[in-house]
């Protein structure tokens, strides 16, 4: 335990409040008292918002909605389309590109597929460039990676390069109506499918919500030491609050 709790501060977040700390106990043994409670203020807003309290807060009616049901199966539909972001450039890799955590939107989507919920594969997202200077479509590089273990009957779809979850929306609209599909199932990060089922419905797609890369579940104890996972996870909860806004006001989401 105490092993455990030594590893935490070697997060720089965690190091930065314990020093915190140390400071204002110094300044009161010296009866500086004034200096030694904004130490303790300063300390107060990292655990605020570093720790685990207001993540799960602010994630938590996010997420909750597209938590797995058991009496809610799934049905086949025409196609699975997941939405990008979870690729850049990596070309020190084996495979040539780096993924971050948000991978699990592509094997989520995958395992729909093996699952028989549909044969068609849709992959969005943008693009990087890599150390050539050359532009890499992200759903390419994803489609090429995932075919060499996928049936030979799954069929590949790129959204080409999207800006924004709207875009995708929209390129996702055109290819259903090329190829005559009537519903599909979203595959994206569960904190992000709030706004990008709103940005699909609104523009008359009708859809399932499939939720993955879950940052709120499952529950654990709540921690005074802050971290700068969470700090991500709060800008990640602040960023779809801001975009859900600003896609309401440009009249992307219908209520």
């Amino acid at each position: 335990m105490i092993v455990d709790l030594l590893k935490q501060f070697l997060n720089p977040v965690a190091a930065l409040w314990l020093l915190l700390l140390i400071g204002a106990a110094t300044a009161c043994a010296r009866r500086k008292y004034q200096a030694g409670g904004f130490l303790v203020m300063l300390a107060g807003l990292l655990t605020l918002t570093g720790g685990s309290f207001l993540k799960d807060m602010l994630l938590d009616p996010l997420e909750r909605p597209f938590l797995p049901s058991d009496t809610e199966p799934i049905n086949e539909v025409d196609a699975v389309v997941v939405l990008g972001g979870y690729l850049s450039s990596g070309d020190g890799e084996l495979h040539g590109f780096d993924a971050s955590g948000m991978i699990d939107r592509l094997l989520c989507g995958v395992q729909l597929i093996r699952q028989g919920r549909a044969s068609n594969l849709v992959l969005g997202g943008g693009s990087y460039i890599d150390a050539n200077g050359d532009i890499r479509e992200e759903a390419l590089e994803a489609a090429n990676w995932v075919r060499q273990f996928s049936a030979p009957s799954v069929e590949f779809f790129s959204l080409g390069v999207c800006e924004n979850t709207r875009g995708e929306a929209l390129q996702t609209q055109k290819l259903m109506e090329e190829n005559g599909w009537s519903r599909i199932l979203l595959v994206s990060s569960a904190f992000h499918l709030r706004r990008a089922s709103a940005a699909f419905t609104s523009i008359g797609i009708s859809l399932t919500p499939i939720g993955c890369d879950f940052h709120s579940f499952p529950k654990t104890s709540w921690s005074l030491i802050p971290s700068s996972y969470h700090f991500y996870v709060v800008s990640l909860c602040l960023k779809e609050r801001i975009g859900y806004w600003v896609y309401s006001r440009r009249g992307w989401i219908k209520k």
